[in-house]
């Protein structure tokens, strides 16, 4: 069974109609001597690549975890923030105000 990494096509090889709405990759040479190691070797770094990306996604999911936990935290302080101020604003109107007295120089 020949895989298609068995066979290399270059521009020149590929029939081409501008019209096409595809690229009729019928006319694939097969794999001369030395590009197969080529082949191999950009395989692997597309391969390397792919798990960079995948890692790359798994940290962003996970600070997307992060981010969403500080909101839920940032949400639940200023809950409590504001709770404090209204009763801080709550025992100041229920507090008797200073005396206002002249000074005995006056």
């Amino acid at each position: 069974m020949t895989r298609w990494t068995d066979r290399i096509a270059t521009r020149r090889d590929l029939p081409f109609d501008p019209g096409a709405d595809q690229l009729d990759c019928g006319a694939v040479r097969p794999v001369r001597d030395g590009e197969s190691e080529m082949i191999d070797t950009l395989q692997a770094r597309i391969e390397a690549l792919e798990i960079h990306v995948a890692h790359q996604d798994a940290t962003v999911e996970d600070l997307n975890g992060v981010i969403l936990d500080q909101r839920e935290e940032l949400d639940r302080l200023t809950r409590r923030i504001n709770k404090m101020m209204s009763q801080i604003d709550q025992l100041e109107a229920a507090a008797p105000g200073p005396e206002v007295t002249k000074p005995p120089h006056y």
